[in-house]
């Protein structure tokens, strides 16, 4: 966008016995949280391929950082990212019925709006006749307005107090709306805490949900 060049860091859930299979896959387009400034897009590699051991394909996004271009650019460099995704499905064998967004702290937040906006029909969309449409998204302690959405945030977190995801949880679910939220006991902002073995298989049953409930 804008002559800067994005890159997805992908991870496929491939094995000796899954590399020629035809079978397709879920996939979490994962935003690195990094404050709206330039991204290590290599950060969470090592954490994000447990989730693709079950199953899922991973497409970490690149956005333009707010030092370069202001907000919306990173939203909707998120949705250009989902709509890549979608049009190369078959490459990495992904089902694009079965599309995710997330990301960890400012790239909960960017995964957020990347659902809010709707730029299908402007000159912002690169793939046009491709919508960005996710059917879940996962927020790591960061508060969140849509939903089905499934958040998890640290109770000793210094950079968000866990009180504004459990006003806004309380919000969400007084308006009648699919929110889920976890307070991961003594966990900062972010950590090893929001990957652990239990942590997965909350994500994994939350994706599987929206699958069936949509």
């Amino acid at each position: 966008m804008d002559g800067v060049p994005l890159h997805l860091q992908i991870i496929t859930p491939q094995t000796r016995n899954t590399i020629d299979s035809d079978t397709l896959h879920p996939c979490l387009v994962y935003v690195q949280g990094s404050a709206w400034l330039e991204q290590n897009i290599n950060a969470k590699l090592g954490i994000l391929s447990r989730l693709a051991e079950k199953g899922y394909v991973i497409a970490v996004v690149e956005y333009r950082h707010s030092g370069i271009a202001p907000f919306p650019a990173q939203a909707l460099d998120t949705r250009n990212a989902i709509r890549f995704m979608k049009i190369h499905a078959a490459e990495y064998n992904v089902d694009m019925d079965k599309v995710f967004v997330g990301g960890d702290s400012s790239g909960g937040h960017t995964a957020m709006f990347s659902q809010l906006l709707h730029d299908d029909d402007q000159d912002t969309n690169l793939y046009p006749g491709t919508n960005a449409d996710v059917k879940g998204i996962l927020s790591i302690h960061e508060d969140t307005i849509l939903s089905p959405i499934l958040m998890f945030h640290g109770t000793k977190d210094r950079t968000i107090n866990p009180r504004v995801s459990v006003t806004v949880y309380q919000k969400l679910k007084s308006c009648g709306k699919d929110v889920r939220l976890y307070l991961l006991e003594g966990a900062d902002h972010g950590g090893s805490e929001f990957w652990t073995e239990e942590t997965q298989e909350i994500v994994v049953k939350f994706f599987n949900g929206s699958l069936t409930d949509n």
